[in-house]
């Protein structure tokens, strides 16, 4: 194990750290990117709103056309078939810009280049794969180490129209580690990498739409035989431009 003051725990988030340990961290996103995928261009189940009025289409008639004020609360059904389209429900109560009433009975469309010209704001659940190269030990000798985490995590988004630019995201994970355990073989110190599994819990901000920053708690758990001190035991992960969500 390498232990190092606090201080030097931030530095990690930062993605200063040994090369060896950057090397694996960039590893694991490559294996992340090989298993899983995440809900980035899935809008299904989503709620969202724009901070400009928008244009949407009546699904069952594609010359009715309907103006959508700012903050229209709207819940996202699917995607057109060609893709070109996200097929939408606007909410109950809802006014076009002319201050008449919109029929929530009716699916409507809402173009996708809208989404990334009109500032959009995107709620609801969210899932993807999760990667925390660096952990802090909360107990015993309160070490930093290496050992790396590659698994899943399934959250909640949250994003305000009004205050385009950031996204916060509370999650819950679990997955797979490799974990260092030191032993002595013939008089030698080693290290031993052993797998183990981990979870926990997250709460990730996202910053115009790729920079993050963000704290991770979760447990470490190998077989008892392995003589991890840490086994079981909280830890603690910060984020400061490294992405732990892939």
């Amino acid at each position: 194990m390498i232990r190092i003051p606090l201080v030097a725990a931030c530095t990690v988030a930062l993605g200063i750290w040994q090369p060896n340990a950057q090397a694996q961290a960039t590893t694991d996103k490559e294996a992340v990117k090989e298993i899983l995928v995440n809900d980035a261009q899935n809008y299904i189940g989503d709620r969202i709103r724009f901070a400009v009025q928008v244009i949407a289409i009546r699904k069952s008639d594609s010359s009715n056309k309907v103006c959508i004020p700012p903050l229209t609360r709207m819940s996202v059904l699917g995607k057109a078939d060609d893709g070109t389209h996200l097929i939408v429900k606007i909410t109950d109560g809802a006014k076009d810009c002319d201050s008449k009433e919109i029929k929530t009975t009716e699916a409507y469309l809402i173009s996708m280049k809208d989404l990334t010209e009109s500032g959009l704001a995107r709620t609801g659940s969210t899932f993807g794969a999760l990667v925390v190269p660096f952990k802090w030990h909360l107990q015993g000798n309160r070490d930093v180490s290496a050992s790396s985490t590659l698994g899943a995590y399934l959250g909640y988004r949250f994003e305000t129209a009004n205050r385009i630019g950031y996204t916060l995201t509370p999650i819950g994970f679990m997955g797979a580690s490799n974990i260092s355990v030191p032993t002595t073989s013939d008089g030698e110190a080693k290290d031993q990498n052993l797998f183990g599994f981990s979870w926990g819990v997250g709460l990730i901000g996202t910053f115009k739409g790729s920079f993050q920053a963000g704290v991770v708690l979760g447990w470490d758990h190998v077989s008892k035989s392995a003589g991890y001190q840490y086994n079981g035991k909280p830890w603690l992960a910060f984020e400061i431009g490294f992405n732990f969500l892939q």
